[in-house]
């Protein structure tokens, strides 16, 4: 919600927004509906990503382990964000910097 309100306000398109924050989110811990109707529908984040997020709910052993993020080449030094919407109280468990 938080770079939906930016890039509304900036002009910047929702990808290249998104882009670098997408290996510092836990799509397993985020409610499967949330998956599906929220950010699916984006078309950002690639469908094997919120495919594996999705099997991981039904069954953690039906996927390779989820392993620890940090996956981008770098971390942002300083991330400032504005929380907008129903989904804030959830949000800082799903990202994690």
């Amino acid at each position: 919600m938080w770079s939906k309100k930016y890039c509304d306000s900036s002009g910047q398109k929702l990808s290249d927004v998104l882009n670098g924050f997408l290996d510092y989110i836990n799509f397993h811990m985020i409610p499967a509906n949330v998956l599906m109707k929220e950010i699916h529908p984006l078309g950002i984040v690639p469908y094997h990503i919120i495919m594996n997020a999705l099997a991981y709910q039904a069954d953690p052993h039906s996927v390779e382990p989820i392993k620890g993020t940090g996956g981008g080449s770098a971390k942002p030094e300083k991330v400032t964000m504005t929380l907008v919407g129903s989904l804030d109280q959830d949000l800082d468990r799903w990202i994690c910097f």
